[in-house]
Parts: C-alpha cells; structure tokens; sequence
C-alpha cells in the first residue's frame, strides 16, 4: 500500500493489522497438512473479521483463489 510501516504508530498499526496477511516461504513448513487450502485461508477471515458469516468466508476464500489464479474447486 506504499507505507512504511515503522513509522506509523501503535493505535493506526492495530487497524492496518487487518489488512496485513503473512505469506510464509516454505509451505511444507509452515502450512498445516491437515488442513484444506479453504481451511488455510478462512483461518485468518475467521481472525479479523469474526462477523463474517460461513457463506460470506466462502466468498471471499473463491475470490481469493481466483485472484491467484487457482479454480475455485482447489478449496
């Protein structure tokens, strides 16, 4: 989004967190197995935005993979 994020302060970081995503590098090391690639990327809606209903997570999880051109039915 083009900040720097050590310079801004602690109550604007708290809302920019939610818009913050860690991508780790090494998948076999950081993604659990036992969980499916829908799992995966509905645990952090599930995190930050608890008022999403579980069709709304659906959603938004399709949208996802599609942007990174994935088929929805990788989930």
């Amino acid at each position: 989004m083009g900040k720097q994020i050590n310079a801004i302060k602690h109550s604007n970081l708290q809302a920019l967190r939610t818009k913050l995503q860690i991508v780790f590098r090494d998948p076999f090391a950081s993604l659990s197995l036992r969980l499916s690639i829908h799992d995966i990327i509905a645990e952090g809606l599930d995190v930050h935005r608890p008022q999403l209903s579980d069709q709304e997570i659906d959603n938004q999880v399709e949208e996802t993979l599609i942007k990174v051109g994935l088929n929805k039915d990788t989930a």
